[in-house]
């Protein structure tokens, strides 16, 4: 099915295409918070044809890493190891979802997203300060388009994405062991299609 991401964690990425000279500045999507009233899920911050989204910081201080090996243009899955980490001064326990939120952006702008149905799967987390969970993700580098809003799964002939480098974020919901439930994001890095 495409727009289903593989791995042992859901995780959401946010990609946003660099590109050396870009033609315009756009300014940042507004900045959704990580917890409390306005929090999205993270299976709803990207949506095709609008700005790639833009959270604020954890207040556990959980933080998502995304690292993706470069791929090429085609490729029917780019790979790669998402890491959360506890960067904070207290032991997090809680639970994360399964399945990725996975987004890719040009010029800010979101041209592709994971699609489908949550599986209901969760993964325990029980991190101390400056541990770390690893797992696989991926993504698939095509081009959606706004019809693909409201959909359930994408069109089976979405154009490949082109030759760039682009950002990679990731975004995930953890719920803590007290019911609090966060949206965690990381800084961005970067993946290469060639």
């Amino acid at each position: 099915m495409r727009g289903l991401a593989l791995g042992v964690l859901a995780v959401g990425l946010v990609l946003a295409g660099c590109t050396p000279s870009a033609p315009e500045s756009r300014p940042p999507a507004e900045q959704i918070p990580s917890s409390g009233s306005g929090r999205l899920p993270a299976v709803d911050i990207s949506t095709c044809g609008e700005l790639a989204a833009n959270v604020a910081q954890s207040e556990t201080g959980l933080e998502l890493t995304a690292d993706f090996a470069d791929a090429n243009v085609g490729d029917e899955a780019v790979h790669g190891t998402v890491t959360l980490t506890n960067t904070g001064e207290s032991r997090v326990e809680g639970t994360t979802g399964s399945l990725a939120e996975i987004a890719v952006a040009r010029d800010g702008v979101v041209v592709w997203h994971t699609i489908g149905l949550m599986d209901g799967v969760a993964i325990v987390v029980a991190l101390e300060p400056g541990e770390s969970l690893a797992y696989n993700s991926s993504f698939e580098p095509v081009d959606c388009g706004t019809e693909d809003k409201i959909l359930y799964e994408f069109r089976d002939d979405l154009p490949a994405l082109p030759a760039a480098r682009y950002e990679v974020s990731a975004a995930i919901d953890f719920t803590g062991d007290d019911g609090t439930v966060e949206l965690i994001t990381g800084p961005i890095s970067n993946v290469t299609l060639r």
